[in-house]
């Protein structure tokens, strides 16, 4: 989405002065709470249609054009919300699911339908890997950070990995831990890597000291990094 322009950015501290935050958090804000009322994509788009009419009130009042308003900078963050897919990060039913996939690709709704599935063959893939991931939100972001990692771009996928991290319940902090130490190991920072392996071997003792298996991993990659450290040069 593109930056706010000059006009905008004063509607926007109208608006957080109306919300009593400061500038910098209102956008946040404003996305966390339509994720917290659990709002979908049909949703979202009720929202922007129903700012039609503020956005022409606000421009009278205000006496300034309707692409500058409080409400049109609303309804420009409600459409990254779905366009940026930023509405998964709530826990969803399947059924919730579904209707936001419907909603994004109307076609499979229509006779067209198998000529659309046949253009797009990897869209029943993601509509199953959607549902897998309904109650989960978080591993949405471990799925975009791994394919980051294969790229080699480790930078996005901290990024991902660190939004994933404020999503995850505790029974899966660990396995962001891991994926962020492999960011941090490529990137040379081999110390934040030690640490965050450490961090993932207390989580799990605490939570499933049973599973040896995974804990006894983390332990070589552990050993290798700390022998990486000692014999750098």
């Amino acid at each position: 989405m593109n930056e706010l322009t000059e006009n905008q950015q004063r509607s926007l501290l109208l608006l957080a002065a109306q919300k009593g935050l400061n500038p910098h958090e209102i956008k946040s804000g404003f996305m966390n709470e339509l994720i917290g009322n659990k709002v979908g994509v049909k949703g979202a788009k009720e929202f922007i249609s129903s700012l039609n009419q503020r956005i022409q009130e606000e421009a009278v009042a205000l006496k300034i054009d309707p692409h500058d308003t409080p409400a049109f900078v609303l309804s420009l963050w409600a459409k990254e919300y779905i366009v940026s897919e930023i509405f998964k990060d709530r826990k969803r039913t399947k059924e919730e699911v579904t209707k936001d996939f419907l909603e994004l690709h109307p076609e499979l709704g229509t006779e067209d339908k198998e000529k659309f599935l046949s253009a797009n063959p990897s869209i029943v893939s993601l509509w199953l890997h959607e549902l897998d991931n309904a109650e989960y939100p978080c591993l949405n972001y471990h799925d975009r950070a791994n394919s980051k990692i294969r790229e080699e771009d480790y930078m996005s996928a901290l990024k991902f990995i660190e939004r994933g991290l404020e999503l995850a319940p505790k029974e899966f902090v660990h396995l962001f831990l891991q994926e962020r130490a492999e960011c941090y190991a490529k990137l040379k920072r081999i110390e934040d890597a030690c640490k965050d392996l450490e961090s993932a071997i207390e989580i799990i003792t605490v939570n499933d000291p049973s599973d040896d298996f995974t804990i006894s991993g983390i332990r070589k990659d552990l050993a290798y990094l700390r022998l990486h450290q000692r014999w750098k040069y």
